[in-house]
């Protein structure tokens, strides 16, 4: 008695399997925050870069010194934030914030590909648990 693969394929995702994810994300990240952001030394040194960046210093630390222990892709997404809402708190919320949606809702797509591609069977509640785990604990 074989089981068809075929039987297991999950139904397609809805728009609302889109949506519910990245906004439970954002609702998360708001709550997490709402006392502000925390800073690491690397996150320190991120956003020292995309300031440096965003005012045409360079990839530097504010000391003119260059940073070269991290890469400055994230820096330079983060000062196109800066040169729009100026080194505040509230860029790198909004930036992150922004980013930690745009994962949820890639991860969330991600998932329904690999699924549909395998022939495995994949519930919303699966892939909202998965994409929500992914952009918010994991990715950070």
């Amino acid at each position: 008695m074989a089981i068809e693969l075929r039987e297991l394929r999950s139904s397609p995702p809805s728009m609302m399997d889109f949506v519910v994810a990245p906004v439970t994300a954002l609702l998360v990240f708001t709550l997490l925050h709402l006392k502000g952001i925390g800073m690491t030394p690397d996150g320190s040194a991120l956003w020292e870069g995309a300031v440096s960046l965003a005012s045409g210093h360079g990839y530097t630390y504010f000391s003119g010194n260059p940073i070269i222990a991290w890469p400055p892709l994230y820096s330079a997404y983060m000062a196109l934030w800066t040169v729009f809402l100026g080194p505040t708190g509230w860029s790198l919320l909004v930036s992150n914030g922004l980013l930690i949606v745009a994962q949820a809702f890639v991860w969330n797509g991600f998932m329904w590909t690999m699924a549909r591609q395998s022939d495995v069977s994949l519930s919303p509640v699966q892939s909202f648990v998965l994409s929500l785990f992914l952009g918010l604990f994991i990715a950070v």
